[in-house]
């Protein structure tokens, strides 16, 4: 995870192909803590082994 321009940048890298769950993850920590940010996919690669992701207000 690295900030940008007051943005979270994170990326996701695996062996396996769950960007997805990834997503959805870290969408269910935003929701269970109340952080009204939202994440939006940056790119991912067709396998879904790696994702980039943004959070952002």
């Amino acid at each position: 995870m690295r900030t940008q321009d007051d943005q979270c940048i994170v990326e996701y890298r695996s062996h396996r192909p769950l960007a997805h769950i990834a997503c959805g993850l870290i969408r269910g920590c935003l929701d269970h803590f109340g952080d009204e940010r939202k994440i939006e996919w940056v790119n991912c690669s067709e396998s879904g082994d790696a994702a980039t992701f943004r959070i952002a207000a």
